[in-house]
């Protein structure tokens, strides 16, 4: 594929990005990286291979500048999405964090794991003044009833429900809502540390005043 593309710097970059990604090669994604800066720097495809490899050097920081030249480039790619996501998060980027899923959701709007990740983030952000709680049950409820979504994006979001619904004193739809994702959480064998935090969280909720 080299060989016959060595132009092609979208080719160039998807063999970087699995030498890199798949085969953890980074000194090889390294040297190709070199080339395409000169080739092609504003190819969306270069820009995350050169974000993963700022990620892996430890430097997060340069990673999101990557990564959000990336996003603007090709709003469209969910795996660019979910890596900026991921590192504003693990940033403690919260207000970045919120205002890239509501992007995301203009591109894809009915995709659970971005409604999952927007509800979350409104109900539950450690930092406090960035919380809409109603507005994050919106979302948070439509990737919970979503008929495509995973197990994974099923359990978080009827926490962050749970949690919206008990805040907000409506006791009995957080308790139905606890009670179901618990049984959603064994069935796809969470962890027992996570199940006792579930479980915590249904007491919690049974202690609430009517």
């Amino acid at each position: 594929l080299i060989e016959n593309n060595p132009d092609n710097s979208d080719i160039l970059a998807d063999i970087a990005n699995i030498s890199f990604i798949n085969f953890g090669d980074t000194e090889k994604a390294i040297a190709y990286l070199a080339g395409l800066k000169q080739q092609a720097p504003e190819n969306p495809k270069v820009q995350i291979l050169a974000g993963g490899i700022a990620v892996q050097e430890g430097k997060p920081e340069e990673a999101i500048r990557f990564y959000e030249s990336s996003f603007r480039g090709n709003p469209e790619d969910k795996t660019t999405i979910r890596y900026l996501g991921n590192l504003l998060s693990d940033s403690e980027l919260w207000d970045k964090s919120i205002q890239h899923y509501r992007q995301a959701l203009i591109h894809h709007p009915n995709d659970p794991y971005f409604l999952e990740r927007l509800g979350t983030l409104l109900i539950g952000c450690p930092d406090t003044r960035l919380r809409n709680m109603n507005e994050g049950i919106v979302y948070s409820e439509r990737a919970f009833l979503h008929m495509s979504s995973r197990p994974n994006t099923l359990v978080y979001s009827g926490r962050s429900l749970a949690f919206a619904y008990a805040n907000l004193g409506y006791k009995e739809n957080a308790l139905h809502t606890i009670r179901e994702t618990m049984a959603m959480a064994r069935q796809a064998n969470f962890s027992p540390t996570y199940l006792a935090e579930l479980e915590d969280m249904l007491f919690s909720i049974q202690a609430l005043d009517n």
